[in-house]
């Protein structure tokens, strides 16, 4: 696991499909963070998140996970209660 500290950038290669990859906010500051993702479409996801709302979400892991799901991903590991 790599940790960025502002205003660091770092450049991660594409990997294979199906690569899986992890961000977390460490605190309540809000994040801005380009990411580029191929093929297109998970930033309908984002979206959603936005939508339904994230905190709502947190609250509710296996909403979230039916609605990561719902676009084709997968949340693993430690998230909160998943």
């Amino acid at each position: 696991m790599q940790t960025i500290t502002a205003p660091e950038t770092v450049a991660v290669p594409a990997g294979p499909l199906a690569t899986r990859d992890a961000a977390r906010r460490m605190d309540e500051k809000s994040v801005h963070m380009l990411t580029l993702v191929s093929p297109s479409g998970l930033q309908r996801f984002f979206e959603a998140v936005v939508r339904e709302g994230e905190a709502d979400l947190l609250a509710d892991p296996e909403r979230l996970a039916a609605l990561a799901e719902a676009f084709g991903t997968e949340i693993l590991g430690d998230y909160p209660g998943i």
